[in-house]
């Protein structure tokens, strides 16, 4: 068992198209909110908000590195690709003696409400040498765990893969996964353990 694991670990990866073996990995995290800003009554005299303002939020993440002998990756940075802010509405209600010489832009409300929603996230592979092309892979573990599995380098296998998302199609027609990405049982081979 550890000879195997040893030899996983040792696993030479090399892009299949031009034999290189520097390849790259690249992750993007798009994280989506949505967050509401608002301004009580100070006299009394209206109940709620005399101003509100709802904002949608997006940043972006990057993470890169190096795909290393066996499928592991070496993290080598990461970072606030961009964050974009826009105003969905702003809305004034209320208290007319609160709302007299009230300004949006000079006072900062109180936030009173966040959405956070499900986060995007893509992952690339490709070869940082001669040919520069971005090569399919997949993992060893099911929700992009595990090992990083690069098509055409010696030691894949498509039955012991998940497909990085966007290749499930391609990886269904030939027989290697299933529609839902799951894949294929290797067939049994009749032997005994």
């Amino acid at each position: 068992m550890s000879e195997e694991i040893d030899k996983t670990h040792d696993a030479v990866v090399a892009c299949p198209f031009c034999g290189s073996n520097e390849l790259y990995y690249q992750r993007k995290l798009i994280l989506h909110k949505y967050r509401r800003l608002s301004l009580k009554c100070v006299c009394g005299w209206a109940k709620g908000s005399i101003w509100s303002q709802s904002l949608s939020e997006r940043q972006c993440w990057l993470s890169e590195g190096a795909v290393t002998a066996g499928g592991r990756i070496k993290f080598n940075a990461s970072s606030v690709a961009s964050v974009e802010v826009e105003p969905i509405k702003d809305v004034e209600t209320g208290c007319r003696l609160c709302n007299e010489g009230f300004d949006p832009v000079r006072v900062s409300g109180r936030l009173t409400d966040t959405l956070q929603l499900p986060s995007e996230e893509t992952w690339s592979v490709g070869c940082d040498g001669n040919c520069g092309k971005e090569l399919e892979f997949g993992f060893t573990e099911p929700g992009r765990k595990g090992l990083l599995k690069v098509l055409g380098v010696h030691d894949f296998d498509p039955r012991e893969v998940y497909p990085e998302a966007r290749f499930v199609k391609d990886w269904a027609d030939r027989g290697w996964c299933t529609k839902a990405g799951v894949p294929v049982a290797k067939p049994d081979d009749g032997g005994t353990d």
